[in-house]
């Protein structure tokens, strides 16, 4: 009987050299010894030519190094359908030729990421595999132009081939690919056209594209109208590239798009309605580092679902991105730095009537630009701020494109605790609103409060008038309040003693009087000298200036203090406690005889311990006097 077997010892802790034994398991089909730790070796693969009915190979991070005629070996399996040699430190050299052609007539996926191939020629034996549906090679320091070989691998799905030095345009040739979903040649010298990489691309391969990545590839020339024909592209990256002119309307054909980066580029013009009126798809969009401007009208409705949205040195013009109030995503991140026109966006309140389409909004941060106008009240009908969220862990290894390999923002940096933080992508849990270094004046909405869900409320350096709202104590979990230098006035709310989670408050600079609460949370904030200065009204601790008796104007008490300070509850509290001390020890021995009769008998005996040992020193002493005269 002919049985076949299997062996799985992936991401175990097995370590040392794997026995070259192995190879005596002829009947052996899936093989798969690949790990995170990387503590298996082998000093060679000749062992792999005795398990001719091998169809699955695996040894991710297995030290290949001394392996020498790896490529050999891995031939002689005519039945392999997937080889996995990723990371293994694999190279070539003179001393070890590699086999002419591929007889690999059944592989249909092949992993070489991340070893040392190093090869400069265009006929190496990987890319002679017509059966292939998925390569990857990045990572593998080929410097080689495209070859057009590729044109032989009719079924190829996916193509990696990023973080090499190869050099040039991709073929010409490669029209017959028509079932490509995806390529990524991030990090090489393609050093073209983009219109050109477009027309080289595929055509039959237009509706099944899903990922197109080519950060890093020193692409120039025009974002082409025609990138709107990919109708199933889902992933789009083009960063740190040379492109310029304006962004194609024909983008927002793209009903499937789900992630579009085009920062650090040469792009200019607007983005208008048309080029999001059909992303119905978009979640993370990323515009920064161009010189674009958004001028899309307040009637606009953009059914995207947008999670993330980073806008630095784009002018947004009359209007707003707007997302959908049914959006299941879970977190949404509104980013927009020195790029509001004071001259075209005098009003904030149209805005913030459009923001609040946005459901999910947690994090809106619209600091540093030139923003007039007065807080809206409709800023605290953000659902995304108004409940408390819990963390958001982000799987680095879990992509949202096609691929299953997404793109994770490395760190988000955030103005929170008078410092700016990096929040990192596997922990983004931040629901954060941040209007500062802006020229917003009038008062603080009373609606403001409502925002329950905040960790971050950041106002400060505005025009602001009026009071701290009365209900601020209502955000619970607020951990960081700045609204220093404004022109607030009055008296710090009794509420505020209700953030129990409060760890950085700064109300520096502004008109507020009155004595400066001392109770709960308010207590433990490090330096608070520092967060009142700059209030003429203010006095009590930490403060130098005393206060007078009637030196409370404007100040409601502290929730439990009831008008009273902490000293004079702690004196009545004594009072009490001596008196009600003193009262139970007296009816006790009023009313329990046993005990009045034994605490008597006590005190008898002590007095007469006490009187021997009085009169038996007195007597020594005098007896001592009378000696020494």
């Amino acid at each position: 009987m002919n049985l076949s077997i299997s062996t799985n010892l992936s991401y175990t802790d097995i370590t040392g050299e794997v026995p070259p034994q192995l190879g005596n398991l002829s009947r052996l089909v899936i093989l798969d010894l690949s790990s995170y730790l990387g503590g298996l070796y082998s000093g060679g693969l000749s062992w792999l030519t005795g398990l001719s009915s091998l169809e699955y190979l695996d040894l991710g991070m297995v030290n290949l190094n001394a392996s020498v005629g790896w490529a050999r070996a891995v031939n002689m399996l005519l039945s392999l359908r997937v080889l996995a040699l990723s990371d293994c430190g694999l190279t070539t050299s003179a001393s070890s030729p590699e086999p002419a052609r591929a007889n690999l007539t059944r592989l249909q996926r092949l992993d070489l990421s991340y070893n040392g191939i190093n090869t400069s020629t265009v006929d190496a034996w990987f890319w002679d595999v017509p059966t292939l549906t998925y390569l990857d090679l990045s990572g593998s320091s080929l410097s080689s132009p495209f070859p057009d070989a590729l044109d032989n691998i009719t079924g190829l799905q996916v193509l990696n081939l990023k973080g090499n030095n190869m050099a040039g345009m991709i073929p010409a040739a490669l029209q017959p690919l028509c079932s490509l979903q995806e390529v990524d040649v991030t990090v090489n010298h393609i050093n073209g056209d983009m219109s050109e990489f477009m027309d080289r691309l595929p055509r039959c391969a237009l509706r099944n594209l899903q990922v197109l990545q080519l950060l890093v590839a020193n692409m120039s020339g025009q974002l082409p109208e025609r990138i709107g024909d990919i109708s199933e592209l889902a992933y789009l990256d083009l960063s740190y590239n040379n492109l310029a002119g304006e962004i194609p309307q024909g983008i927002g054909r793209l009903s499937e798009l789900t992630r579009l980066f085009l920062l650090k580029n040469r792009l200019n013009g607007s983005l208008s309605e048309a080029h999001i009126a059909d992303l119905a798809s978009l979640e993370w969009i990323d515009l920064s580092q161009n010189s674009m401007s958004m001028k899309i009208s307040p009637r606009c409705r953009s059914p995207c679902r947008l999670v993330y949205a980073y806008f630095p040195d784009v002018k947004m013009v009359a209007g707003s991105l707007h997302g959908s109030s049914t959006s299941q995503t879970s977190k949404h991140v509104l980013r927009d730095r020195a790029g509001v026109d004071r001259e075209e966006v005098a009003i904030f309140d149209a805005f913030a009537v459009e923001i609040q389409h946005v459901g999910d909004l947690q994090l809106l941060d619209l600091a540093d630009n030139r923003i007039s106008g007065s807080i809206p009240p409709s800023l605290g009908n953000m659902t995304g701020m108004t409940q408390e969220h819990t963390p958001l862990a982000l799987n680095p290894l879990a992509g949202y494109g096609a691929s299953g390999n997404d793109r994770i923002v490395d760190s988000l940096p955030i103005v929170t605790k008078g410092q700016v933080r990096d929040y990192t992508s596997r922990m983004i849990y931040m629901v954060s609103l941040d209007l500062s270094d802006n020229v917003l004046g009038g008062e603080i909405p009373e609606e403001l409060p409502s925002l329950i869900g905040l960790v971050s409320l950041n106002l400060s350096r505005n025009h602001l008038t009026g009071t701290i709202p009365q209900k601020i104590g209502s955000i619970k979990i607020l951990e960081s309040l700045d609204m220093s230098m404004n022109a607030i006035s009055g008296a710090i709310p009794s509420s505020l003693s209700d953030l129990t989670s409060l760890c950085y408050l700064n109300l520096s600079y502004n008109n507020l009087s009155g004595r400066i609460p001392s109770g709960n949370q308010l207590q433990a904030l490090a330096n608070p000298a520092y967060f009142y200065i700059g209030n003429a009204g203010f006095c009590g601790p930490p403060l130098s200036k005393n206060c007078s008796s009637g030196d409370n104007s404007g100040q409601a008490p502290l929730h439990g203090d009831k008008g009273l300070s902490n000293m004079t509850f702690f004196y009545l509290g004594l009072a009490v406690g001596f008196v009600v001390g003193l009262w139970l020890v007296f009816c006790s021995l009023l009313f329990v005889k046993t005990w009045r009769y034994a605490y008597f008998r006590a005190i008898d005996k002590a007095y007469d311990i006490v009187y021997v040992f009085v009169a038996v020193r007195l007597t020594r002493h005098r007896e001592k006097e009378a000696t020494m005269d």
